[in-house]
């Protein structure tokens, strides 16, 4: 008989999460994190900004708890914000799934 699922994942206080996540689904889900972690980095560039009032910052990631893992600074006169804050996004609820 092949084993069951793995058991969800419970990390002291956290709350458990119940949906498993089997390994090779973690895998493709890493990739795909990773290829917008790269598309990320590449849209905000060496975030240079000509002015202090233009800096910002990016939550990215999400830890098994809650909150993000990080943040990245860009410069919001070089970005185009809505697509960097929807990439950002779909980066964190990818880590939300590999996190179950």
């Amino acid at each position: 008989m092949p084993p069951g699922p793995p058991a969800p994942r419970h990390d002291g206080g956290c709350e458990k999460k119940t949906d498993p996540v089997y390994p090779s689904e973690v895998n493709q889900l890493e990739f795909k994190r990773d290829d917008i972690e790269a598309e990320i980095i590449e849209m905000i560039g060496d975030a240079s900004c000509s002015d202090e009032a233009a800096c910002a910052s990016v939550a990215m990631g999400e830890k098994a708890c809650g909150g993000p893992e990080y943040h990245l600074v860009y410069c919001a006169e070089t970005v185009d914000v809505a697509a960097l804050e929807a990439l950002a996004a779909e980066h964190s609820d990818l880590q939300d799934q590999i996190n179950i």
